[in-house]
């Protein structure tokens, strides 16, 4: 630019000096002029320098007229320059900027290589205090070592003791576990024979009323009879007393006892199938209720789906059928869909947006039948465009008046059809905000 100011100077001088050269040849030529008319003798010489001043003055012309070119190439240029200046100062201002930001920068990484070198000291002190305990343990694990040598050829010396021993009480173990089973089945054997001799004796106390262990030897006393004599004749006694059989005295008092627990259990079953059969009459109530009042709600869901789905997708048909007609409370239900142009056939074989689309239709059927106060909907319009957001928005607003909906969206449609809107902004670079906003609030200042 100073380049440029230099010479634009240079030839404003030239255009002056030009001007200044123009005015002396008009006067030299008004000179002339006066000349040719005072002196008529003159005439070829003044006409002769005449004509040399006009090609002067048409060459000073030429000159101007180059000057005004040049001098008009020369603003074109200075304004480029002075854009070019301001983009400069722009790129300064931004450059100025980020310098800033770049000391900042700098001045936190210098904060932070303060920080790493006193870590790196303490560091390098702990480094020191670590070799010097190294070298100390070094020293104390020589004489460690040596004490655990030590320790394991005592160890050995114990291990091989400790076998013998182990050895030797294996062998009495084994000894002493013989005799301990030949003791036990000679106490088994003996409280054998004991507990026979205990159930004689208690069966004679009982059958005969004698205890044998109250007689004398005198008493018990002796017989001629030989073995198969007697034992002859205690078979017969035996059969004697069999056949008299045993009197049992409670006899009546069980009677009597059975025969109020026989009463009292009859009246407890009277009892149980006199509620049970009330029971399955209140269930079969209930269940014909229940089955009634499903079938109504399910024949209004039924209507309104048809409806709503038409009304969705501009056309089509669908409708939802039970599985078994015959027990409607435990079998499931089928959804049919035919979106226009397609033929009928199950909602797993419809594309995504007109799954979504026809599960919209059969929860606004649901609405219709038994309307809910709040109903929450995440990313129901992610698989929607914009014609059938459009459609779906009017059905909310539609049942706006007796639902409050919940929505969760990313779709600017939905956004600014709703009446409150909650985010989450970041005014600062890594700083989350939450921000409401009701438009019903700010309508007036909307513009």
């Amino acid at each position: 630019m100073e380049s440029l100011r230099q010479t634009s100077a240079q030839l404003a001088e030239s255009r002056d000096q030009l001007l200044a050269q123009r005015a002396e040849i008009e006067s030299r030529r008004d000179a002339a002029q006066e000349r040719i008319t005072s002196i008529a003798t003159d005439d070829e010489t003044l006409q002769r320098r005449m004509a040399e001043a006009q090609e002067r003055a048409a060459q000073a012309q030429l000159d101007q007229s180059k000057c005004g070119d040049e001098l008009a190439d020369l603003r074109v240029r200075l304004a480029g320059l002075t854009q070019s200046v301001d983009e400069a100062q722009r790129n300064r201002l931004r450059e100025e900027r980020e310098h800033g930001e770049a000391l900042q920068e700098a001045e936190r990484r210098a904060a932070l290589a303060e920080q790493l070198k006193a870590q790196e000291k303490d560091l390098e002190n702990q480094i020191a205090d670590n070799v010097e305990r190294a070298h100390a343990l070094s020293e104390t694990k020589e004489e460690a070592h040596k004490k655990v040598l030590d320790s394991q050829q005592q160890q050995h010396k114990l291990i091989e003791k400790t076998d013998e021993i182990t050895a030797r009480l294996k062998d009495l173990r084994q000894k002493t576990n013989v005799t301990q089973k030949e003791v036990h089945r000679l106490e088994l054997d003996l409280g054998h024979k004991e507990d026979r001799v205990a159930f004689f004796q208690e069966r004679i106390l009982q059958e005969y009323n004698l205890a044998l262990a109250s007689l004398s030897e005198e008493q018990v006393g002796t017989d001629e009879l030989d073995e198969e004599e007697r034992e002859k004749l205690i078979a017969e006694h035996r059969k004697d007393l069999q056949r008299l059989g045993t009197v049992n005295l409670m006899a009546i008092e069980e009677y009597e006892a059975l025969e109020q627990r026989d009463k009292f259990l009859r009246v407890q079953e009277e009892d149980l199938r006199t509620a049970r059969e009330k029971l399955l009459s209140v269930v079969q109530k209930i269940d014909v209720t229940i089955t009634e009042m499903f079938l109504e709600t399910f024949r209004l869901v039924s209507e309104n789906f048809k409806n709503y789905f038409r009304r969705l997708f501009n056309g089509g048909q669908a409708r939802i059928y039970l599985v078994d007609e015959n027990d409607p409370l435990e079998c499931g239900i089928e959804i049919e869909a035919r979106p226009p142009g397609k033929k009928p056939q199950t909602i797993s074989l419809l594309s995504g947006g007109e799954q979504a689309m026809t599960a919209i239709a059969l929860l606004f059927s649901i609405f219709s039948a038994k309307p809910s106060p709040f109903c929450v909907l995440d990313e129901v319009d992610a698989p929607l465009d914009d014609a059938n957001i459009g459609r779906f928005l009017s059905m909310v607003d539609e049942f706006s008046s007796s639902s409050q909906f919940i929505i969760i969206t990313h779709n600017k449609q939905t956004m600014a059809r709703a009446n409150a809107l909650f985010g989450v902004t970041q005014q600062e670079r890594g700083v989350s905000q939450l921000v409401s906003v009701k438009f019903d609030e700010v309508a007036e200042d909307a513009a």
